[in-house]
């Protein structure tokens, strides 16, 4: 009886995980440099919302000024004089034309 060739070729163990070591060093590289995109782009963005915040507790701040401000008897008497023409006793109002 013949003996058949067998016509597969005998993988070597040593090379098979070296193939399979590289293919995945490959991919871990590859997830890495995706993980270190999306981290730039997220530290970024975080940059962006912190001075987002500090601008609005900055307009916050003024608004409190503002409320403060508006209780005050000086804004209450600009406006009663501004919008209704109001005058202190004693004082004398002018009119001019324009």
């Amino acid at each position: 009886m013949k003996k058949r060739k067998n016509n597969k070729k005998n993988i070597n163990p040593v090379s098979f995980l070296i193939f399979v070591l590289v293919t995945l060093i490959g991919v871990v590289s590859f997830q890495v440099v995706e993980l270190y995109k999306k981290n730039t782009e997220l530290n970024e963005e975080a940059a962006i919302i912190e001075m987002q915040i500090n601008k609005e507790k900055n307009n916050q701040k003024g608004l409190l000024e503002y409320k403060d401000y508006i209780n005050t008897k000086e804004y209450i008497e600009k406006l009663a004089r501004d919008k209704f023409g109001l005058i202190k006793p004693g004082e004398i109002l002018f009119i001019t034309e324009e």
